[in-house]
């Protein structure tokens, strides 16, 4: 399994969420490579979760692989987007240090309540259940154009 590529990249993530865009990229590009792995990977299988990653490597794949771009596009960075989103509700709210975990407090801001984070999550987690679902639907409905896909 690729576990090198990234089929979305940080400035998308941080475009199309309430993600701010002063994250530091190296918090969430764990994130995203989790999430492709754990998450992405065992809805599409392996060979189509590789297949997307060599597609994306390639210069000009819109041309060059038109339904993949469109899968990509479409259906596979908006379920990223989701899951990307639903992890940080949590990860960002706390922090591993020598002391253990703490909650991160800034001058300028005041956290959340738990249970607050908690319906925060939900909410990520079922957007992304709609996504993955929109996705699995699109890949059955479109099977023949993803050899891949089994």
């Amino acid at each position: 399994m690729n576990t090198a590529t990234y089929l979305v990249n940080t400035d998308y993530i941080k475009q199309n969420s309430t993600i701010s865009d002063n994250l530091n990229d190296n918090i969430l590009l764990p994130i995203i490579k989790d999430t492709q792995i754990t998450k992405l990977a065992p809805i599409i299988g392996e060979a189509l979760y590789d297949k997307l990653c060599t597609v994306v490597e390639s210069d000009n794949y819109i041309l060059e692989y038109p339904n993949y771009a469109n899968l990509l596009d479409n259906y596979v960075k908006m379920y990223i987007l989701n899951e990307v989103q639903a992890t940080m509700t949590i990860t960002n709210y706390q922090k591993q240090h020598n002391a253990g975990s703490v909650q991160y407090v800034d001058t300028n801001y005041s956290n959340i309540q738990l249970n607050e984070l908690k319906y925060m999550r939900q909410y990520w987690e079922n957007k992304a259940s709609f996504y993955g679902e929109r996705l699995t639907n699109y890949l059955n409905a479109n099977s023949s154009l993803f050899p891949e896909y089994k």
